[in-house]
């Protein structure tokens, strides 16, 4: 079982500005044919909408209504 690379990213609503740190990470294999990106926790104000294999696909929905990709 391959281990993850884990890091913080900043989320930023468009719509409201909310903003907070989000814990995310990646799969870390050389061979991996996606990089398996993944939210592990939201900051407050902040839910997935719909998971991607890739952060661009990734969508995220802040307590505005607002539906964006990260």
């Amino acid at each position: 079982m391959a281990a993850r690379d884990r890091t913080e990213m900043t989320i930023k609503c468009p719509k409201c500005g909310n903003a907070g740190a989000a814990q995310v990470s990646t799969g870390d294999h050389p061979y991996m044919r996606s990089e398996e990106f993944q939210v592990d926790e939201f900051p407050p104000g902040f839910e997935l909408e719909r998971f991607g294999k890739n952060r661009r696909d990734t969508e995220v929905r802040c307590k505005c209504g607002e539906v964006f990709t990260l």
